[in-house]
């Protein structure tokens, strides 16, 4: 078994998006990179405690082959206080897992998912030459502080020898829930109001008090 290094994907990340919206597991690259690529990306950087976290995972069948990947898996586990809720909407309930029946059919192209609160491992029995394979998970940050996912590997058997890469994924900090400050009540409109008020008694008074002296001197 061969131990390498993941290619690093900061330079990939434009082609693997671009060819990503283009259809994924369809789309195919005008010169392969004769590598494999793989693509994690939350919807939130900066979290808060108490939030979740949606992930995306892109993954690439890039080598310069016409021969497909075999057994393929990307396993990778969770840090404390970034609990897995949900994988790609399948049950956690592994009652029914059986990969060995799984790995029988040779052509099955459909991911294999065994998940928990902490890790996640995906397999596919067979991916195809230049082709894409994605799935999601949501993580919910319990706590504060650093979190994120590790131990990120991806083992595939391919032109009759098994593989094994060993990759970075992603870390972020988790912050406290910000504090809603105390909004004091708006006094503007009862200021203007009194500010009407008074001047309508300032102005108003004497011109009551000229009126009824008039009025009680035409009398006269």
């Amino acid at each position: 078994m061969k131990y390498k290094k993941l290619l690093p994907v900061t330079a990939t990340i434009a082609i693997i998006i671009l060819l990503f919206v283009n259809g994924v597991g369809t789309t195919t690259a005008d010169t392969p990179l004769d590598n494999v690529l793989i693509y994690m990306a939350p919807d939130i950087a900066e979290p808060y405690e108490g939030q979740f976290v949606n992930t995306t995972v892109v993954f690439r069948n890039a080598l310069n082959s016409t021969e497909s990947m075999y057994n393929t898996t990307i396993s990778f586990d969770a840090t404390t206080s970034f609990n897995i809720s949900d994988v790609y909407g399948v049950s956690s309930n592994m009652t029914f897992y059986n990969s060995t029946d799984y790995y029988l059919d040779s052509d099955d192209t459909e991911p294999l998912f065994y998940w928990d609160v902490s890790n996640v491992n995906v397999t596919w029995a067979k991916i195809l030459p230049d082709t894409f394979q994605s799935f999601w998970f949501v993580a919910n940050c319990t706590d504060t502080g650093f979190v994120g996912i590790n131990n990120l590997n991806v083992t595939y058997y391919h032109n009759n020898e098994w593989e094994t890469f060993i990759g970075q994924a992603f870390s972020f900090e988790v912050s406290p829930v910000p504090s809603t400050p105390r909004l004091d009540i708006p006094t503007q409109a009862i200021e203007n109001w009194a500010w009407w008020l008074a001047g309508g008694i300032i102005i108003g008074v004497p011109l009551i008090v000229i009126v009824i002296t008039r009025i009680t001197l035409w009398k006269r």
